[in-house]
């Protein structure tokens, strides 16, 4: 077998690839929050406020009208790209399993192929992380507090769709 190094560690990033996807497209309202693409955000991940964690609070931080339309906005331009992106992700992904499925695969064409999966990766993160700068631009400073307020101390599977619901509403 030629290069079974190469070809164990594209199985391991594939496995992680599969694990960070959400399964049937982009959940209602668009993108995912941070987590479901490539992991958490780290120290950004109470600057940042996904959508649905928005959606959820937006009577207790006082969302008026206009806000609430200026995220909608936001959501439906960012969804319709990122749907776009999660199609060509899934073209690649069935590109990049048929040629390790070859007996012998080619490494560089592999490793091509896994390029194409990473910068579509990449650029799903950079729209994500656009969205979510969009809608912290929306909200005003007392709204950001009063989010990070009601979820400090929770887990980071709170915040995910399917996780437990918050308890103060």
């Amino acid at each position: 077998m030629k290069t079974p190094t190469l070809i164990l560690t594209l199985c391991i990033s594939l496995a992680a690839i599969a694990q960070s996807q959400p399964q049937g497209g982009p959940p209602p309202g668009g993108p995912p929050p941070p987590g479901q693409i490539g992991g958490n955000m780290g120290p950004l991940g109470n600057l940042l406020f996904p959508p649905d964690l928005v959606m959820r609070h937006q009577r207790t931080i006082n969302l008026s009208r206009e806000q609430q339309d200026s995220i909608r906005e936001e959501m439906r331009r960012t969804s319709s790209e990122f749907t776009d992106l999660q199609w060509q992700l899934s073209a690649e992904q069935e590109a990049l399993a048929s040629l390790v499925r070859e007996p012998e695969p080619d490494p560089d064409a592999v490793q091509t192929q896994f390029d194409k999966l990473l910068s579509l990766e990449n650029q799903m993160k950079k729209l994500q992380l656009g969205m979510m700068i969009a809608i912290k631009n929306i909200l005003t400073k007392d709204q950001q507090d009063k989010l990070r307020e009601l979820t400090k101390g929770d887990r980071p599977d709170r915040l995910q769709p399917g996780g437990p619901p918050p308890h103060d509403e």
